[in-house]
């Protein structure tokens, strides 16, 4: 499991631009180790929207850096400030009647493990430029996940409540610190998620909140002990939120919220996605729209 920082540039065939770019990143291996990959803005349609006029565009561990033009100074900075740390997806294999059970009704059981499954792949998709791993339940379900997810780091959750998971995947992940997702709010904007990471910069714990008293991404610095932070915690009552607030305040730790957004629980949290999705003009809304087209008319097309 590489734990080297990642860059990425997102390129198109017959960039001149881009080909200089790539020389100037090259010319940091010599000082630096790290990963590189290219992505192609002619293969995904969102990725063409949003850079087609900017090539190329370079990230470090998920951190835009650079547009049009790539200076070496500026790379070998970026990865001399890229920390080790990853964000943990914590992911629940879409296996019907495992996951979103209360969705239904109005959806059957084959559905909404089909939205599980759209939810998290539309989720690893969108952080394709972080160091990432998925945390997979149940533990003995790598193939199925390597057959859902691709080439991603995968570690399996261990026994016990929401805390003692959250605390074995940090302990174990290799990374010092930590940044935690689900696939509950997958239309989360990319600023929300860039803040947590900002945040981390200065903070012992990030907590953000979801609008259902819980949150849709905790992050841990190297001096949170996570053990410690989420023994107790009352998890899925809508008090966790605040607990866990609560609880590393009472630690001395150095806290931050981050933005506020909406999980995906139960069926008036769907109609409100699908109504953010039909209104958004971004582009991987508009993707996530499209995969969910599946859903029965009614909610399909915000009948009532």
């Amino acid at each position: 499991m590489s734990r080297f920082p990642l860059v990425t540039m997102y390129t198109k065939p017959g960039c001149g631009l881009c080909d200089e770019a790539e020389e100037v990143i090259d010319g940091v291996r010599a000082k630096r180790r790290f990963k590189f990959e290219r992505q192609n803005i002619l293969e995904n349609f969102g990725d063409f929207e949003k850079y087609k006029h900017d090539i190329p565009v370079v990230f470090v561990n998920g951190r835009e850096i650079a547009r049009h033009h790539v200076d070496r100074a500026a790379v070998a900075s970026a990865l001399d400030d890229a920390r080790d740390m990853v964000v943990i997806v914590m992911a629940k294999l879409p296996k019907p009647g495992r996951v979103k059970t209360r969705l239904v009704p109005p959806l059957t059981v084959d559905d909404a493990a089909r939205l599980h499954r759209e939810f998290l792949l539309h989720v690893v998709h969108r952080l394709q430029t972080w160091p990432m791993i998925a945390c997979h339940d149940p533990p003995d379900a790598q193939a199925d996940m390597r057959r859902l997810l691709g080439d991603v780091d995968l570690l399996p959750q261990s026994a016990g409540d929401l805390g003692e998971r959250l605390t074995s995947a940090a302990k174990e992940c290799g990374a010092r610190e930590v940044i935690f997702l689900g696939a509950d709010s997958p239309d989360v904007p990319d600023t929300h998620l860039h803040r947590v990471a900002e945040l981390l910069e200065k903070h012992d714990v990030v907590i953000a909140p979801a609008e259902d008293g819980g949150f849709w991404s905790v992050a841990l610095g190297s001096s949170a002990e996570p053990a410690e932070l989420f023994a107790g915690i009352e998890w899925s009552t809508g008090r966790e939120g605040r607990q866990t607030l609560e609880r590393a305040r009472r630690l001395g730790y150095n806290v931050a919220l981050a933005e506020q957004w909406a999980d995906v629980d139960r069926p008036e949290d769907l109609r409100r996605l699908l109504e953010r999705l039909r209104t958004s003009s971004d582009p991987d809304d508009q993707q996530l729209l499209t995969r969910l087209s599946f859903l029965p008319p009614p909610l399909r097309d915000g009948v009532a």
